[in-house]
């Protein structure tokens, strides 16, 4: 809601760009249609890795495709992976292909040399991020990672069936029962626009109520968590009913699908912010134990 006179700003500059021909302004760019990836985990394959002795005999494989199939094809794409998080460290994994879609096998060997990593330097907490890196028809190189940003805009995370990223990750031992208490929602760069505290509670088998969201005591959704994969779903839900706010707008609601994370402690999604007038983007939701 903070965001408010952001958006009213942002629409008063899209209808003076829009209000603007490309004749009027010759320094106006031509617009570049990109493929969206899309990277599906094949059946029987899982992104969890188990700290322990089969480690290093770790594969899984996924299908490397593009998410509209009418779209753009690139001249060919890269297999791109960094580690924990450090995008200023790319290595390719597989180069050059061209077959959409493709079948491409992740081997954890083949991931600790990449990085000059032992086995035992391969600890829970340790992740690794696999995405495309599309070269166009023209030439042009649309990287999978950048350091100033997401490559893709947050929206396009939340498309139906959309995966542009893939994320295999050593894991802790996942008990549910540390997910309740107190947690710290980090959003002073997100939706609210400053942190503040919720209360998680057991909502049924791996269930979880999130209680004062968005710093309003009644204010409360439930994520649904897959202990296998280590994943979360926020289903569509609406957190404030009716005029929740009084300012006009009604039944605000959030959608996402993200991660848990048992070493940290931490739920992490994209959540999706809706009212029955329209929407506000899509914020990432960060959520933390309070040690």
């Amino acid at each position: 809601m903070k965001k408010i006179l952001l958006i009213l700003t942002i629409i008063g500059s899209t209808l003076f760009l829009n209000s603007c021909r490309k004749e009027d302004n010759p320094k106006l760019p031509d617009l570049t249609r990109v493929p969206v990836p899309l990277l599906t985990l094949a059946p029987n394959s899982t992104l969890i890795i188990q700290d322990n002795d089969e480690k290093a005999s770790f594969k899984s494989t996924f299908n490397a495709d593009v998410y509209f199939k009418d779209d753009i094809k690139p001249q060919k794409y890269d297999i791109v992976v960094t580690k924990n998080g450090d995008y200023s460290n790319v290595k390719v994994y597989s180069a050059g292909l061209t077959a959409l879609p493709s079948a491409v096998e992740i081997t954890l060997p083949k991931l600790t040399e990449l990085f000059g990593l032992s086995m035992d330097d391969v600890i829970p907490g340790t992740f690794f991020e696999v995405r495309m890196s599309f070269t166009l028809q023209n030439g042009t190189v649309v990287p999978a990672f950048s350091t100033v940003g997401d490559t893709y805009g947050t929206d396009l995370y939340n498309l139906t069936g959309a995966s542009l990223s893939l994320k295999y990750q050593v894991v802790c031992g996942l008990d549910m029962d540390t997910f309740t208490g107190q947690f710290m929602v980090y959003d002073a760069e997100g939706f609210w626009e400053e942190d503040y505290l919720v209360t998680l509670s057991s909502a049924g088998e791996n269930k979880v109520k999130v209680s004062g969201f968005i710093g309003q005591p009644t204010a409360e959704f439930v994520i649904d968590v897959d202990p296998v994969n280590r994943t979360v779903n926020v289903p569509k839900q609406i957190y404030g009913p009716g005029d929740f706010m009084a300012w006009g707008t009604h039944n605000f609601a959030i959608a996402g699908r993200g991660e848990i994370d048992a070493c940290t402690n931490t739920i992490l999604f994209n959540g999706t912010y809706t009212v029955d007038e329209g929407g506000y983007g899509s914020y990432p939701v960060r959520i933390v134990k309070v040690q």
